[in-house]
């Protein structure tokens, strides 16, 4: 077993804060490994997309032990989160981001919530890996109808 401190780093996250003007904001998501590599841009929502998100970027924030305060448009500092939230936050913008219908992107978002953890780990492995993009669309359907 590795004495090193940063071996026994968990996986995390970044939540960027990007404005879009004097009170709307945008996303990024970054990855972190526990190896302290770079971390790796994983997904991003846009300002107009946000509204219906939201609910599950302060669900993230607050299960990381952040206030939901820390989601402003003044925001400077990346929010770190902790795995399992950063992995379900991930899911939820990774399958609603090409959604325009609030209705579908609130049905992936409830969808994910109400996954086990075992099942959220198994669709961003899924979603991130090769073929991402079949498996993000079996996600949807999977999730929601149309």
């Amino acid at each position: 077993m590795s004495s090193d401190p940063e071996a026994r780093k968990p996986r995390g996250f970044l939540l960027h804060v990007v404005p879009a003007g004097p009170e709307e904001f945008g996303v990024t998501l970054e990855e972190t490994s526990s190896a302290g590599q770079h971390p790796r841009p994983v997904a991003r929502a846009e300002a107009r997309a946000l509204r219906a998100l939201l609910p599950s970027l302060v669900a993230a924030v607050k299960a990381s032990g952040k206030p939901k305060s820390s989601l402003s448009v003044a925001r400077r500092a990346p929010i770190r989160l902790k795995e399992e939230p950063g992995v379900r936050l991930a899911l939820t913008l990774l399958a609603a981001s090409p959604l325009r219908k609030a209705r579908r992107v609130q049905q992936i978002a409830d969808g994910v919530a109400s996954m086990s953890a075992e099942e959220a780990y198994y669709w961003y492995s899924k979603a991130t890996g090769t073929d991402g993009a079949r498996r993000l669309r079996a996600l949807r359907v999977f999730l929601s109808e149309e």
